[in-house]
């Protein structure tokens, strides 16, 4: 299975590309040429990266965020929460600040992992 439209050979041939790619791999220390490990690496790559998408911050943080944007709109229409709308709206309030730093924190480390 090809990952990549370029592999080892095809870099070989052209010296000017090897000679680039040596040059970034020694940067980083890692040989780019090597088909397999260029493979293995790009594969481990990916499962991390669909690891951190079903982070349980981002789908706390998008449910807390929901719930702080209906809270208002459903608070008014139940008679025993119209006392305390004040309390409501706070908790709304705060249910949108968790959501957003819980969102903003899954996106870091996705980014990241990406």
């Amino acid at each position: 299975m090809d990952l990549l439209p370029v592999n080892g050979a095809a870099l070989a041939d052209d010296p000017r590309a090897l000679e680039a790619v040596r040059a970034v791999g020694l940067r980083y220390g890692f040989d780019y040429t090597d088909d397999a490990a260029v493979t293995a690496l790009l594969a481990e790559r990916k499962r991390a990266l669909e690891a951190e998408q079903r982070q349980p911050a981002a789908w706390l943080g998008v449910l807390a965020l929901t719930a702080g944007l209906l809270l208002p709109f459903v608070v008014p229409m139940v008679p025993a929460l119209t006392d305390r709308l004040f309390a409501a709206l706070g908790a709304a309030g705060c249910l949108l600040v968790v959501g957003v730093a819980l969102v903003v924190h899954a996106r870091t480390r996705w980014k990241r992992a990406r």
